[in-house]
């Protein structure tokens, strides 16, 4: 309830308690996420989401699951507005876009531009946001922020 309210400090609390509690790793990640996502957006504490995020980027089961696809780019997002790149890029790495189907194949796309075009690396950034608008899965959110970011890129 208080992480559905947005009181940042409480929902933090019963997520941390919810994680002493859970055993199961699916569970675990998607309260990890949902912690990270919290510190993040809600208490603006990017060093302790940064810290959530990894702790799912570090898991070797269920690396497969939307919480680990959104511990990755959540961590990359963070790193990349502090001035990361290339440590952004290495989290990017940990997701194979190549074998990703459906609308995780363009959302990760889409976070890989946003890291290089933010890294000044213009060319491969375009690459990644045209990758998005030839993804047949990309949703139409995707599709629109990448049509946006190359008009951008291509004004500078």
């Amino acid at each position: 309830a208080h992480n559905g309210a947005n009181v940042g400090d409480k929902a933090d609390a019963d997520l941390r308690l919810a994680l002493e509690f859970t055993s199961d790793n699916r569970t675990r990640m998607s309260i990890l996420r949902t912690m990270g996502f919290n510190r993040e957006r809600v208490l603006e504490d990017d060093d302790a989401a940064l810290e959530t995020y990894r702790r799912i980027t570090g898991q070797t089961r269920n690396t497969g699951s939307a919480e680990y696809y959104y511990g990755v780019q959540g961590a990359a997002r963070i790193l990349t507005r502090r001035g990361k790149f290339e440590e952004a890029l290495e989290m990017l790495n940990h997701v194979d876009v190549g074998k990703l189907s459906g609308s995780w194949r363009g959302s990760m796309l889409l976070a890989r531009g946003q890291s290089l075009a933010a890294a000044g690396r213009k060319n491969e950034a375009l690459e990644a946001y045209r990758g998005v608008l030839s993804s047949k899965s990309a949703l139409n959110v995707h599709r629109k922020a990448a049509e946006n970011a190359i008009k951008q890129l291509e004004n500078q």
